[in-house]
């Protein structure tokens, strides 16, 4: 796994910390972030798409946000997808939840497309903006904080990447990925 600059995710981490608290509202249950992300003003759409895992995009008539997410992606994917395109809202455009954006509107309507190039995620991407979104997706899931409420030092590492899949919703990569990032286990 190609990992980021330490500081970079520390700042990326809290970032997705207090997105996670803009958006969630306290409510630790991730399978409830598809309607948070519709209460708080983004518009969710299903596609059917063979290259795309998701699309994030500006609706420059309504300005705000629309998420497009591939329907045949697992729950756990697609939650995944969603919390790695609300990190290029959060990171790359600085979108917060019913807030005029700090810059101006993107000029292109796309802001992000979110490639299933690697469907089962073997490789890690080597783009930093997509490197940094799924940081922002992981950490957003996967608070550290509670990742570490929920693990323990007698724990396998396969345990603990079972437990965190399984709590956290995410896929065993996905929460294998965020173990390591946090080095709770080894790579």
């Amino acid at each position: 796994m190609q990992k980021l600059d330490s500081n970079l995710v520390q700042l990326i981490d809290k970032i997705a910390g207090l997105a996670r608290t803009s958006i969630m509202d306290g409510e630790k249950d991730n399978n409830l972030l598809f309607s948070k992300v519709q209460q708080k003003g983004v518009d969710l759409f299903a596609m059917k798409d063979d290259e795309f895992d998701g699309v994030s995009m500006w609706n420059k008539e309504e300005h705000k946000p629309e998420i497009y997410l591939d329907a045949k992606q697992s729950e756990q994917r697609k939650l995944f997808t969603l919390a790695h395109e609300l990190g290029h809202l959060f990171l790359d455009l600085g979108w917060s939840p019913f807030q005029k954006l700090a810059g101006e509107e993107p000029k292109e309507k796309v802001i992000s497309i979110n490639y299933n190039r690697d469907k089962d995620k073997k490789d890690d991407t080597t783009e930093f903006s997509e490197r940094a979104a799924n940081e922002f997706a992981g950490a957003f899931l996967m608070p550290k904080s509670d990742v570490e409420d929920v693990i323990s030092e007698t724990m396998s590492d396969s345990e603990k990447v079972a437990q965190v899949s399984r709590i956290f919703n995410v896929t065993k990569r996905a929460a294998r990925n965020r173990l390591i990032v946090l080095e709770e286990i080894d790579e």
